[in-house]
């Protein structure tokens, strides 16, 4: 049996890892700190239901419980932890605390939702501390956010009935519907700014905090449409950088350099100064099937893990990109216009500028600004996407090898320098896989 390495959902032999473009061995610390993270977390469960008996006011006759860790929950940046409120006559319900290093905004945008966009139903924030202590001293040496925990009977996860119901006409009808009216919701207060809601020491709110992105998280730039795009680039130049793998040889180095250079060049066809300073709207960045609570027939009941959600330029917006299959991409995106059209008409919504977000959703898909939008958003897909979806409406065939060197030296002045970097940074990176996997065969041995 081939050694394997543990990720955080599941392990990974050395042949996968190889293939893989991704940093595994980042991957593979990230599984060893979340689990001791998670041991962490289980030796202060006393302080946790202390703490969470101080935040509901609980009387003597009701006691807390933490869960064992087989029902917690993680994500790519938190840890649900399900705490149990027992009563003596033997009844329970439950409340999760969550340990978030983006905390800052996902409250301060919870508390903004409840207050200006109530229609949009969230889990109702009880209250939260951050690890230094500044809303609520603890043992516990790390912040939370306690809120209400959806039971089941409610709405569960629509992850949950993805693949079952997916086919079900009605079913995908109400939950576009719910898309369609979270979209519209959030979009009809225009804001001022490319940025995220934070939370001050004041107890104030403020959109301020740079743009958090998933799973991009983005240096600060001043607001505007096109200096943010800029730093969407800037950040697949630093990832690739940085990236030890970034670069299987030569020849994909030389064509990922050129593909960044050639959308930096393109981009004032998707972004036009016009719209510059707005309009802006709140988006929802990390939209899936697991951040929405559905009933049985997919009407969208609840809307949770708002740590992602910030303003963006309104030419940003794009249907959510899951609800169905590649080739039939465009008959989902369609039907989801049509009833964004629809229930904009009923809730009386238009976008700043009286431009619509259906307008803008359907321009973007004309143009070629949805799939321009998704290379900015993707961390990995970038350049399969520029070379299926943009480069053939200005080059129609495929680019040479040698189109590839001439353009990548217009990337940076230094990038032949940069390239013998990125090979010798693979062949580290190799070795020290090889290492790893060797050192798990000989545990398993």
């Amino acid at each position: 049996m081939p050694a394997t390495l543990h990720l955080l959902d599941r392990t990974i032999t050395f042949s996968s890892a190889a293939e893989n473009e991704t940093d595994i061995l980042r991957k593979v610390d990230l599984a060893g700190q979340t689990r001791k993270f998670y041991a962490y977390l289980w030796t202060h469960k006393n302080e946790i239901e202390a703490v969470t008996a101080h935040h509901l006011h609980m009387s003597r006759m009701e006691r807390c419980v933490v869960s064992y860790q087989d029902e917690w929950i993680h994500g790519r940046f938190n840890i649900c932890v399900p705490v149990l409120v027992m009563r003596k006559n033997g009844t329970s319900s439950r409340k999760p605390g969550t340990v978030d290093e983006k905390m800052g905004c996902e409250v301060a945008t919870y508390v903004w939702m409840q207050d200006n966009c109530s229609e949009i139903s969230t889990p109702h924030l009880w209250a939260f501390a951050f690890s230094d202590g500044r809303a609520v001293k603890t043992t516990v040496k790390t912040g939370y956010v306690l809120l209400d925990y959806i039971e089941p009977t409610v709405g569960t996860m629509l992850s949950n009935s993805w693949r079952q119901h997916i086919d079900d006409p009605v079913r995908r009808g109400n939950l576009l519907k719910g898309i369609a009216r979270i979209t519209l919701l959030l979009a009809r207060t225009p804001m001022p700014r490319i940025r995220s809601f934070t939370f001050h020491d004041d107890g104030t709110l403020s959109l301020s905090n740079q743009p958090l992105t998933c799973p991009l998280v983005i240096m600060e730039n001043n607001g505007a449409s096109r200096p943010y795009i800029s730093d969407l680039l800037n950040y697949h130049d630093n990832r690739f950088l940085h990236q030890p793998n970034a670069i299987n040889d030569e020849d994909d180095g030389r064509s990922q350099m050129a593909t960044k250079t050639m959308l930096q060049s393109i981009s004032h066809h998707y972004f036009h100064r016009s719209h510059r300073n707005g309009p802006f709207v709140l988006s929802l960045t990390d939209c899936h099937q697991s951040n929405l609570l559905v009933d049985e027939d997919w009407n969208i009941k609840y809307l949770i893990d708002l740590e992602w959600v910030c303003s963006l330029p309104v030419e940003m917006c794009t249907p959510p990109t899951w609800l169905t299959g590649q080739d039939e991409y465009d008959e989902a995106r369609k039907e989801f216009i049509r009833i964004l059209r629809e229930e904009g008409k009923k809730l009386l919504l238009r976008a700043q500028g009286g431009s619509s977000v259906a307008q803008h959703m359907e321009s973007g898909w004309a143009n070629g600004r949805f799939w321009y939008c998704r290379c900015l958003t993707s961390v990995n897909a970038m350049y399969n996407i520029f070379d299926d979806h943009i480069r053939q409406h200005y080059y129609p065939t495929e680019l040479t090898k040698r189109m590839d060197e001439v353009i990548s030296k217009f990337w940076s002045k230094d990038s032949e320098d940069i390239l013998r970097k990125k090979l010798v940074d693979k062949l580290g990176y190799d070795h020290e896989l090889r290492r790893r996997f060797g050192e798990a065969e000989s545990k398993a041995e």
